[in-house]
């Protein structure tokens, strides 16, 4: 039978990450109308301009950021587009909420990227660890800081997903299930093969929980491994996506162009992957000092 639920569909068509923030965000705007039911139960895509309006309002009033305010704005646009294309709604409606304009401010910056010091300070204190769990533990660590991957990706990863003969880790459905191969430095796939040959050559996730039965790493335990570890030897909590922020900051720092970043790090364009550039003053301060025309005078 046809599932003509608009919020379902909308959200199966997300990936993990995706769908986690357009539930929040949804989650968010139903308090806002005080609404009871589950999301998938409300009427999202019957919202008129002026209830959108005041939900604009009420959240700027609660201090969100615009791009918040904004994301909110997509997904609840995006919910009217599929009840469109499932014949629940009119071609109107869906167009009225559309019309809805997103408003406008810069955005904050959020998140923040290890210094080179501390990722070393982090990995060189992991490597210390020789039990199944700490070796585990660096692996993941390590990978993420060598590859930028999301939590939902290096969580959906399987032990074929790795390929020892091109030295890289293949993600099947990234955010916008689009898949790409990424390229493993020595130095991160050397960590990777300690805790394979700790795990074996069973079938199953790449990482796994504790245990005898092999299951995988879950993204709320992924979060917990990262938050913790940091805090306990940097003496500050990094999160999974500050790591993912630390690897596109570090290649930026190495000079490396910025569409091939964009690429590496799985976004669809470079405008996203220049907010996660957490290089500071100093950088911009370098390349004065390091503008020439050939001569000086």
């Amino acid at each position: 039978m046809k599932n003509t639920n608009p919020v379902k569909v909308y959200l199966n068509r997300l990936a993990v990450s995706g769908r986690r923030s357009a539930i929040s965000q949804l989650n968010e705007a139903k308090k806002v109308f005080e609404w009871n039911d589950p999301i998938d139960l409300l009427p999202f895509h019957l919202l008129t301009y002026a209830q959108l309006e005041i939900l604009k309002l009420h959240f700027s009033e609660q201090g969100k950021s615009a791009r918040t305010i904004n994301h909110a704005l997509q997904i609840i646009k995006g919910v009217a587009d599929t009840a469109f294309k499932l014949d629940v709604i009119e071609h109107k409606a869906m167009m009225r909420i559309k019309s809805v304009p997103s408003i406008k401010g810069k955005a904050i910056e959020k998140g923040k990227a290890l210094t080179h010091a501390q990722a070393n300070l982090l990995l060189s204190s992991l490597s210390k660890i020789i039990s199944k769990v700490g070796v585990r533990n660096h692996a993941v660590i390590s990978i993420m800081l060598a590859t930028g991957l999301r939590r939902s990706e290096l969580c959906s990863l399987h032990l074929n997903n790795y390929c020892p003969e091109s030295h890289s880790i293949l993600i099947e459905k990234g955010k916008g299930s689009k898949g790409r191969q990424q390229f493993l430095p020595d130095w991160a796939e050397s960590v990777l093969n300690r805790w394979l040959r700790l795990r074996g050559n069973k079938k199953g996730p790449l990482f796994t929980k504790q245990g005898k039965v092999i299951q995988p790493l879950t993204s709320g335990a992924l979060y917990l491994i990262v938050t913790k570890k940091t805090k306990k030897i940097l003496g500050q909590v990094f999160t999974p996506h500050d790591l993912r922020r630390t690897f596109i900051t570090r290649l930026l720092s190495l000079n490396v162009d910025l569409l091939t970043v964009s690429k590496m790090a799985g976004h669809a364009n470079v405008t996203t992957t220049q907010l996660y550039d957490k290089r500071g003053i100093e950088t911009q301060r370098q390349a004065a000092l390091a503008l020439s025309y050939g001569s000086s005078l």
